[in-house]
């Protein structure tokens, strides 16, 4: 009688994990995020990073920051604006977030789309590989957005500068 308790109690213990792992894996599919930028862009000049989200439910979603890879800022990347603007940048160790004022977090309508744009500017020639994650409220996984781009010299330095 006693093995069977536990036993049953195993069962259980393994059922709500099980669970708990699908409803981790589903649930960054809520939202669906893209990038456009240009993929090859000339150092010491800005650029337009824009990432279109798309909220795929019947619910409201809150973007609560939009991480950046701390190699990624570390290789002479720099954040210099975002729309809508950013309230404070948090070190999380592997990223950087760029949080949100509560006031001013960009709304997803259910089954809508909004946008959020980062003006960055690199100044080290070379190619970059990373990721930007989008953090919502009331949700435990980001959705990542992979970011390709290579940073050349200009041909021209001395015009326009």
């Amino acid at each position: 009688m006693r093995i069977l308790k536990w036993v049953g109690s195993i069962v259980i213990v393994v059922l709500l994990i099980l669970a708990a792992l699908y409803y981790l894996g589903t649930e960054n599919q809520s939202v669906k995020a893209s990038a456009t930028m240009p993929t090859t862009i000339f150092v010491d000049e800005p650029f337009t990073l824009t990432l279109t989200l798309k909220n795929q439910t019947d619910s409201e979603r809150e973007v609560v920051s939009v991480g950046l890879e701390d190699t990624f800022l570390q290789q002479g990347i720099e954040v210099i604006r975002a729309v809508p603007e950013y309230r404070t940048v948090e070190d999380e160790g592997a990223w950087y977030s760029f949080v949100f004022a509560r006031r001013r977090r960009p709304l997803l309508a259910p089954n809508g789309e909004n946008v959020i744009q980062l003006t960055l500017i690199v100044t080290q020639q070379g190619r970059y590989d990373t990721r930007v994650v989008l953090w919502f409220n009331n949700q435990l996984q980001g959705v990542y957005v992979p970011i390709h781009l290579e940073a050349i010299a200009h041909p021209t330095p001395w015009l326009g500068r």
